[in-house]
């Protein structure tokens, strides 16, 4: 769509710069923000009125037709011309007396970039049904390093294929009748695929001190739908990574899995998904989650298309196991200890609760059904 010298349109005032939002993503101004949880540093944000004298609730609910986010000019380049503009003040409405206050959002400077690999698993059939979400990355050199670790081990297991034409698959790997029917898992013994999952935990394990492992469980609640609670699961992992990534000066970039064929294109879009992320861009509350640091929109690609995605499928997987069968009161084959440290994080009475710790803290995660469920 040709830019007009309209005062109505964002390129008017703006000219040297790229397109708003607003101007390429259609009912921009519709989607709804989704944001549940917000850390204690931002909930309890404070700004002085001088009206009232006195220091007051930010409004963080302020909602805009066109997000706040930091906006990049044309000939942007990340080496030769990689400036870019943050928002630095705007007006918002005490609320207490209605007077305009001049608020200053926080702000880091952008220096570095992180690359974080996402997949989810799903558990309906269990007392308390749940999702799991699971990111892995890291900067580039760390992500490349555990890339060439998977693939050395994809051809010690298949010398005689390339390890870019299969993944790992823990659906497939795990389940029996799945794995008889697959073109290469039939062909294992029980053995080799023991053998397979040792080293991929041995992997993931050996690079925590240089990879992030995330995995978000979030319990379904009520008759809700489970698109509502993978859309809210969605929205609490983006939140948590990229509230703290940016407090460091990084930007998160995110690629998950698609739910959809993919077919020959490189990702595809999924709207509730977008919707989420957009619509919440739009709330003051997101420029203090993301201290003026570009995030890019997360990108949904073909499955298993990044060996960065069959590590989360797997993680995803090892965490929605140990709690699945915590539930059915016996033990995982897979523990989640095996993993090494992790970032686990979930719901609870506090608001979300985060801690990096060995194995998944079951207990604290469904706190309400612990006392009817056999001991470790």
């Amino acid at each position: 769509m040709a830019e007009t010298e309209s005062p109505n349109n964002a390129a008017y005032f703006l000219p040297n710069v790229r397109r708003l939002r607003g101007d390429v993503v259609p009912g921009l101004d519709l989607m709804p923000p989704a944001i549940d949880f917000l850390p204690p540093q931002i909930a309890d944000a404070k700004m002085y009125c001088s009206h009232c004298r006195c220091d007051v609730p930010v409004p963080l609910k302020k909602t805009f037709s066109e997000p706040p986010t930091p906006v990049f000019p044309k000939d942007y380049d990340p080496v030769t011309n990689n400036k870019f503009w943050q928002l630095f003040a705007l007006e918002v409405d005490c609320p207490r007396c209605n007077a305009k206050v001049r608020l200053e959002p926080p702000r880091r400077p952008w220096t570095k970039t992180v690359n974080l690999y996402g997949n989810e698993a799903v558990r309906e059939t269990v007392a308390q049904p749940f999702v799991c979400i699971a990111l892995v990355g890291g900067s580039d050199r760390y992500v490349e390093e555990v890339c060439n670790k998977v693939a050395s081990l994809k051809r010690k297991l298949e010398p005689d294929r390339d390890p870019v034409s299969w993944r790992f698959h823990m659906a497939d790997i795990h389940s029996g009748q799945k794995r008889q029917r697959h073109k290469i898992f039939s062909s294992w013994t029980r053995d080799k695929c023991e053998q397979a999952l040792k080293d991929l935990f041995s992997v993931v394990a050996g690079s925590n001190d240089s990879l992030f492992v995330f995995a978000l469980v979030y319990p379904m609640s009520g008759a809700s739908p489970m698109i509502v609670t993978k859309r809210k699961a969605y929205m609490a992992i983006l939140c948590d990574t990229i509230y703290h990534f940016t407090q460091l000066e990084a930007s998160p970039r995110y690629t998950f899995d698609a739910d959809k064929a993919v077919n020959d294109n490189r990702s595809v879009i999924q709207n509730w998904a977008r919707s989420a992320f957009l619509g919440s861009e739009r709330q003051l509350m997101y420029l203090y989650l993301c201290h003026g640091v570009p995030v890019p929109e997360p990108q949904f690609v073909k499955q298993g298309s990044h060996i960065g995605l069959e590590l989360a499928d797997f993680v995803a997987f090892v965490v929605a196991r140990e709690l699945y069968c915590r539930q059915n009161g016996r033990q995982s084959e897979y523990m989640s200890s095996q993993l090494g440290k992790v970032y686990y994080s979930w719901p609870d009475t506090g608001g979300y609760a985060r801690e990096r710790t060995v194995g998944v803290p079951k207990g604290r995660i469904f706190s309400s059904i612990a006392s009817n469920l056999p001991p470790d």
